[in-house]
């Protein structure tokens, strides 16, 4: 059945997502890591400007909900 081998299909590309992210931390490889970037002079920089990026958007994200909790708890 075509349903059957869709849900196999997606069966095993989250069984090989889940090997890579393993991998990925047996290697200690960044989770910014890109394939062939070893060959890249600047590679460390752009891993490190994609680290400072998704900490300042975490931290943003957090703020945004503290101010939205702040608002709702002033309303009542």
């Amino acid at each position: 059945m075509v349903c059957d081998r869709a849900k196999e299909t997606h069966q095993i590309a989250e069984a090989s997502q889940a090997r890579n992210e393993q991998l990925r931390a047996a290697f200690g490889l960044s989770e910014f890591y890109k394939d062939g970037s070893s060959m890249d002079p600047q590679r460390k920089a752009k891993e490190q400007a994609a680290q400072a990026l998704a900490a300042a958007q975490k931290t943003y994200q957090s703020v945004l909900s503290s101010s939205v909790a702040l608002e709702d708890y002033m309303r009542n």
